[in-house]
């Protein structure tokens, strides 16, 4: 054989070799791939497994939880705590075998596939949330809810035991702190791309940890601010305000008496009760800055008479001028805040406490009020004895039922029931001199004042009453009103036009009222209300009208908002319709839902109507 023969056999031997190594690869890759498939194939029908284990769980712990479904924490019973606590120990069985799946090696690597990845991750965090819910949120919720029964959170021997409340801010604390980092994971899922049957379970989870968040988040809140208020830290004085109806400011009505109560690691001592009027009399100079809006919208007598501090609705303002006048001319002692009560919020707490006995008279929720605000004065009429009376009747009356809600109640939930009423009433309000607390109180909305800055969804609209009548009457005792807010149509520019609609009624005898009700002659028994507008920020009120005709209105600005005022007189069994017309800018939305603050009066506000409808005229619900 040549050479040329040797190498030709030799190259040939080496293609064969290696077409048979090639062949020999082709086969093992052909093997392999047919080994992956089969492992995926394994991989994904045990991966099936495992999500069909988590759903058939998550469904349980779902049918668990909605056996008792939550509902009003605050308001549940004992049955109710022990139901709720055992349909969360059921879920918990369920979503922790919903979560041994899904934290399954080989479901966690599924999560990464395209296609059914997203769907498997989200039941990933489903399952988690749901775990972490009724492990720990709910139970914290109900723990903290059995260290704040109002039977055992009730006063005993003047104090209360701040240790259940301490306690309580630790739960509430640690669940609200777990809520929100469930919705921040779930917030990170794209629902858009999800099976509609998994993003239908994380929009309904969304939508129930929401709730839960108002509960957690306000809970948290009150029990952190609470227990330094009541002195944990350090004794605390405080000067209450008790306002009188029948002699309506914006805040409600004229602060007419005070005391000052002291709190001591939760333990109270009321004191140094007073009359504004007679005790604090009037003062030469304003105690506090004014600028020139606020003494054209207020007059001077806002920062030099004790009773009309509060024609203006900014709750802090009121206060710090009060109390300045009180440190004035009482006592210089330094003050840690300012409270602030009016007779229908005393009576509703006194549900809990009645009878009440002083000076001879009983007192309960049923007469409070009308006591307070209207048979003092005929039980001492006119003349200068009578008025001191009079004066030391109300001071010692209001005091001494206020100081028995420092002892132990016969009905703690009515009490409890009764503070909820008067905070969310805007009945009972609350000022701290330390900036910390302030800021939490704001937050949690018991401090009177309008929003810094109006939302695109809630415009905020002001509309306050002030009696100007002749000589100080009583007269707003007899009055009562009702309130809807309109919104037209919008305008090319995006701006829109709203009405705010009041009807006042008025049902005053005409005769045998005594001069400090009636008023002075010639204009006794006309009750003349002085009305104070403060339009949405950026918003401006256009113009009023009076029972259909146009008044004056003297325009400023205040609490950076547009502000005017004008005057409405009614007559002995008058109904006079108030007409005004708002022009709101083009940033609010078009189904905005309108906040409408008012006047607590003696009688509550009637307010009716559904939210802004797109941008035709539809009726707006106000608070």
């Amino acid at each position: 054989m040549t050479d040329r023969d040797q190498r030709v056999t030799s190259e040939r031997g080496s293609t064969d070799a290696a077409g048979r190594v090639a062949r020999h690869g082709r086969r093992w890759w052909l093997w392999g791939l047919l080994g992956f498939a089969l492992a995926v194939l394994g991989v994904g029908g045990w991966v099936g497994y495992r999500a069909m284990e988590a759903y058939q769980n998550l469904t349980a712990a779902k049918a668990a939880l909605s056996d008792s479904q939550l509902g009003d924490i605050t308001a549940m019973n004992a049955s109710e705590v022990q139901a709720y606590t055992d349909s969360l120990g059921q879920a918990r069985q369920y979503s922790t075998s919903a979560v041994d799946a899904v934290d399954d090696p080989f479901y966690r690597l599924a999560t990464h596939l395209p296609w059914v990845g997203d769907d498997l991750a989200a039941v990933r965090t489903v399952a988690h949330t749901v775990d972490n819910f009724a492990g720990q949120v709910g139970p914290d919720l109900l723990a903290a809810l059995d260290g704040l029964d109002p039977s055992q959170l009730v006063p005993t021997d003047g104090g209360i035991d701040l240790d259940p409340v301490i306690a309580a801010a630790t739960r509430l604390q640690s669940a609200d702190a777990q809520v929100s980092i469930d919705l921040a994971s779930l917030a990170q899922l794209a629902t858009g791309s999800l099976d509609g049957e998994v993003a239908a379970a994380v929009d309904d989870l969304t939508g129930t940890l929401t709730e839960v968040q108002q509960v957690t988040a306000k809970g948290a809140a009150i029990t952190e601010v609470l227990p330094p208020f009541l002195g944990s830290d350090a004794p605390k004085r405080y000067l209450v305000l008790f306002q009188n109806l029948a002699e309506l400011r914006s805040t409600g009505g004229i602060f007419g008496s005070y005391a000052v109560l002291t709190t001591d690691n939760g333990h109270f001592t009321v004191s140094g009760q007073g009359s504004s009027s007679r005790t604090i009399g009037f003062l030469p100079t304003a105690v506090v800055d004014e600028s020139a809006d606020q003494r054209a919208l207020y007059g001077p007598t806002i920062a030099t008479v004790p009773m009309d501090v509060n024609f203006t609705p900014d709750f802090a303002y009121s206060a710090r001028s009060f109390a300045a006048m009180y440190q004035q001319q009482i006592d210089p002692t330094p003050l840690d805040g300012v409270i602030s009560v009016d007779p229908v919020a005393l009576a509703d707490l006194l549900r809990g406490f009645e009878p009440v006995r002083y000076d001879g008279v009983t007192l309960t929720s049923a007469n409070l009020t009308k006591t307070l605000l209207s048979d003092a004065y005929t039980m001492f009429p006119d003349d200068d004895r009578d008025q001191s009376q009079r004066d030391a009747f109300l001071a010692g009356a209001t005091a001494t039922a206020f100081q028995t809600m420092t002892t132990h109640p016969r009905d703690a939930r009515a009490v409890a029931d009764g503070l909820v009423n008067g905070l969310n009433d805007r009945r009972i309000l609350v000022y701290s001199f330390d900036a910390t607390a302030q800021a939490q109180l704001s937050a949690l909305g018991v401090t009177g004042e309008l929003p810094a800055t109006d939302t695109a969804t809630s415009p905020t609209f002001g509309v306050f009453l002030n009696d100007r009548t002749d000589y100080g009457s009583k007269l707003g005792y007899y009055q009562s009103g009702a309130a809807t807010v309109t919104a037209g149509d919008c305008s090319a520019d995006g701006s829109r036009a709203v009405t705010v609609q009041l009807t006042l009624q008025y049902d005053a005898p005409n005769s045998g009222l005594p001069l400090e009700v009636r008023g002075a002659d010639p204009n006794a028994y006309v009750l003349r209300t002085e009305l104070r507008s403060y339009a949405p920020t950026g918003a401006a009120l256009s113009g009023v009208e009076v029972n259909g005709g146009a008044v004056d209105i003297a325009t400023g600005t205040d609490l950076g908002r547009s502000a005017a005022k004008f005057t409405v007189d009614q007559q002995p069994g008058a109904t006079t319709t108030v007409t005004l017309h708002y022009l709101l800018p083009a940033g609010y939305a078009a189904d905005a839902t309108p906040n409408l603050l008012l006047t607590p009066g003696v009688h509550p506000w009637s307010v009716a109507g559904p939210a802004f409808s797109g941008c035709g005229t539809q009726p707006a619900t106000a608070d």
